[in-house]
């Protein structure tokens, strides 16, 4: 305890003989307290002769944003916590939703507490997103906080082919996040673009990217191969092989000339009924 001190916020007033009151303008979260009155007399007061006040002020809710999370960037199956930590009076209580657009889903409340925690066990990427705490009290205006939760892994592969006349398009679907480094390679040597192969790219979302590689005018067994996507980033690599096989049988009745032309197109017609296709993660 203390005497009050000099303060133009506070103002003692003397109603009647024997009566005072104590009056305190601009009221701050710091004048919350116990305060006192006891009559000025020559000898100490005892308690029967005082009389004690509690104070409370109430305050709105405020989060503090050097006591709370940041955005976070995880590794898949890997643990954090988020923290929401807020002050005002009453004890604020915190709510955790899930940002989709303008659509929020309630995940979590806690009641009366200044430090709210959204823990997550072996975080998985569906769970990557915008987190938002909302502190309230029933005092004045709720304070929210928005925290992004980037959830990184390694890529994943997964392949499709699409045969166009004499023109063959690869796909490589690529999952991955964060985004990194990805080649087309023939037979283990990396693909050069120029004529006869056209590669791109298409990143279709953030963690979603297409590689295609444009294979022009098939025209005999030398664009046949192994062909494979290659997509790799700080968590590890990923390959996509598809592979074209060479037939080279000739038709019954066909002369040594015919024979030869019509392989070739045997060839491209294998390419349209048995191209394999497989996927290597590690």
């Amino acid at each position: 305890s203390r005497r009050l001190i000099s303060d133009d916020r506070f103002t003692l007033n003397q109603k009647y003989r024997n009566s005072w009151d104590l009056q305190i303008t601009n009221v701050k979260a710091v004048d919350a307290g116990l305060y006192k009155c006891v009559p000025k007399q020559r000898e100490p007061a005892s308690d029967d002769v005082a009389k004690v006040f509690n104070l409370e002020v109430y305050v709105p809710p405020r989060i503090i944003p050097s006591k709370s999370s940041k955005d976070q960037f995880v590794q898949e199956g890997d643990n954090t916590t988020l923290i929401c930590f807020a002050s005002g009076f009453p004890h604020p209580n915190i709510a955790w939703h899930k940002v989709s657009g303008k659509e929020e889903k309630l995940l979590y409340e806690i009641y009366g507490q200044h430090q709210g925690q959204f823990v997550f066990s072996e975080i998985t990427r569906d769970e990557s997103g915008v987190y938002k705490c909302t502190a309230y009290n029933g005092e004045g205006m709720n304070d929210t906080r928005t925290m992004l939760v980037d959830v990184q892994y390694a890529p994943t592969i997964s392949t499709n082919v699409q045969v166009k006349g004499l023109d063959v398009q690869l796909e490589c679907m690529v999952e991955w996040n964060p985004q990194g480094e990805n080649i087309w390679t023939k037979d283990g040597e990396v693909i050069v673009q120029n004529w006869k192969y056209e590669p791109k790219i298409i990143n279709d979302t953030s963690s979603q990217t297409t590689m295609i590689l444009f294979i022009n005018q098939i025209e005999g067994p030398t664009d046949f191969g192994q062909y494979s996507c290659i997509a790799r980033n700080k968590y590890g690599n990923a390959i996509g092989n598809i592979t074209m096989p060479v037939s080279t049988e000739s038709s019954p009745g066909k002369g040594k000339n015919s024979a030869k032309e019509n392989g070739v197109c045997k060839s491209l017609t294998l390419v349209l009924m048995t191209i394999f296709l497989s996927v290597y993660e590690f």
